[in-house]
């Protein structure tokens, strides 16, 4: 969000940051830190959208003023969202809902806007299709991958699912903001050296391994047979210590990548209602090793967030969502429901959604990137529900997590509503008893005497009194120097008689 306030970056800082981005993200994931890599994706688009302004080309130089910078930085995060998620408009209202304290929108960005999110996501089709050596598709193109879900339809069970999920969910993505906002105060003030830094980066990369590998040995004899539904799958099982032909259900959750371990959980309840799985089985989840998968991950991403790598939080809170949707489908089996009546992948998506939308604070655009990810419409009334149950509980004790961290970068954003104590105010309680304005037609006298003010900004009035902008100090200081005078009354001048001085300040309306 930082990058949506127009900051300058020449284009050999944005190389610079592109490839730190690029080789950080990299080498975090592939570390095994509880991170994601969809976040990153979404700061290097908007690092290639703000290059796109610096372009050595005839007539890109226009695009370097703020605006058009803001408007390119936004279309390049929703690149970097779409391509991730495969959800060409859950990415356009992505990058919308989360600058929406900023007004630069309009609709014809939104639709150059959608533009740049279908092209990306054609564009990441065709070299995916030319990598596989397979026929050119548009369907589940992403490079997070679902896998493919059930077309079961809705039921009613689903809606007081939602409601729970979302109440956990959000009351978990309250501690994770209150966690991460706490932590970051202490990084800030210990770790104040780069080789701090990179000691507190390798000190989590240890410890974060030793423990899932740790984790997993506990429940080394915890062995299922290899059924047919998991042979010939994209995302393999691991034995580990299990003999030939059965698999450690733990050590194929935490062996396996981000992706994988998604679909994955997915997959279970597909295996229990094919495999014949009776309601109320104890053994139909390994809960055990779901619940000690759940508690590291969700103890390592509490503690890894904030560490000085390039870390997304997308795939963590989908990961740790869809643990607790299982676990949840669990219960419903305790309950004495049949696996075929609960449709257990929908609670596992809406555990996915409820999560995100606890921390992220994101409401529509989540709903649809979630559904495009899916392609699952069935999904839209649950999801929704859940989505708006976790928002609703998390914000009642915190704010988002992407204000906390901007308040701690000490961002100069403005946020889209009013602080308690200056809501209820009004403007002759803070205003000088004279307010200071300009004229849009103003004489060097009255340029003058606001210059020697303290104020860094002047409203600007029109003949009829009406204010039609605001204009900064440094542009009337600017205007000074270089003697722009506004010769309005020239010809109501004789020759050799010098035109009354004044400055035309409405042209730098804003």
């Amino acid at each position: 969000m930082g990058l949506l306030n127009g900051i300058n970056y020449p284009d050999v800082i944005g190389i610079k940051t592109l490839f730190v981005k690029v080789v950080g993200t990299t080498l975090a994931v592939s570390g095994g830190l509880c991170i994601g890599k969809e976040g990153p994706l979404l700061h290097i688009g908007a690092i290639i959208g703000c290059m796109m302004c610096f372009l050595p080309f005839q007539g890109i130089r226009c695009l370097q003023n703020d605006v058009s910078k803001r408007q390119m930085i936004a279309a390049g995060g929703a690149a970097g969202v779409a391509a991730a998620f495969g959800a060409p408009i859950g990415g356009a209202l992505f990058t919308y809902e989360i600058s929406k304290p900023n007004t630069f929108w309009t609709f014809s960005m939104l639709w150059r806007v959608f533009f740049g999110t279908a092209l990306a996501v054609f564009t990441l089709s065709l070299f995916t299709s030319l990598d596989l050596h397979a026929p050119l598709g548009l369907s589940d193109t992403a490079i997070l991958k679902f896998g493919t879900l059930q077309a079961q339809a809705s039921s009613f069970l689903d809606l007081p699912a939602a409601i729970a999920i979302g109440l956990f969910c959000g009351l978990l993505g309250t501690f994770f903001v209150w966690t991460s906002s706490n932590l970051g105060i202490y990084r800030k003030k210990y770790i104040n050296s780069n080789f701090k830094k990179i000691c507190e980066a390798i000190f989590f990369g240890s410890i974060t391994a030793a423990c899932f590998y740790g984790g997993v040995y506990i429940r080394r004899d915890s062995c299922i047979p290899i059924t047919n539904l998991e042979q010939g799958k994209d995302d393999h099982v691991v034995r580990f210590m299990c003999p030939e032909n059965e698999y450690n259900t733990l050590a194929t959750l935490v062996f396996n990548t981000e992706g994988g371990i998604i679909r994955s959980l997915l997959r279970v309840p597909i295996t229990l209602e094919q495999g014949g799985s009776t309601s109320g089985g104890v053994d139909a989840i390994n809960i055990p090793s779901v619940l000690i998968f759940l508690s590291l991950w969700v103890f390592f991403t509490f503690t890894t967030y904030g560490v000085w790598v390039p870390a997304g939080l997308f795939l963590p809170g989908i990961i740790i969502g869809s643990s607790i949707g299982l676990l949840y489908m669990q219960f419903m089996l305790w309950c004495g429901m049949e696996i075929w009546q609960i449709g257990g992948q929908s609670y596992i998506i809406m555990g996915a959604s409820a999560m995100l939308a606890a921390y992220c604070r994101l409401t529509y655009s989540l709903c649809v990137i979630m559904l495009e990810t899916t392609q699952s419409i069935n999904l839209f009334l649950p999801i929704i529900f859940t989505v708006l149950t976790s928002f609703a509980v998390a914000k009642a004790f915190n704010r988002s997590l992407y204000d906390y961290a901007m308040r701690a970068k000490q961002m100069p954003i403005l946020r889209n509503h009013a602080p308690k104590r200056t809501k209820l105010m009004k403007a002759r309680d803070f205003m000088t008893p004279a307010p200071l304005f300009v004229e849009g037609v103003s004489s060097v006298k009255r340029i003058s005497e606001v210059l020697q003010t303290s104020c860094h900004s002047f409203p600007v009035l029109n003949m009829s009194g009406n204010i039609i902008g605001i204009i900064p100090k440094n542009f009337l200081i600017v205007l000074v120097e270089r003697h722009h005078w506004y010769h309005h009354h020239e010809h109501k001048h004789g020759e050799g008689k010098q035109p009354t001085q004044h400055y035309r300040t409405s042209d730098f309306r804003h």
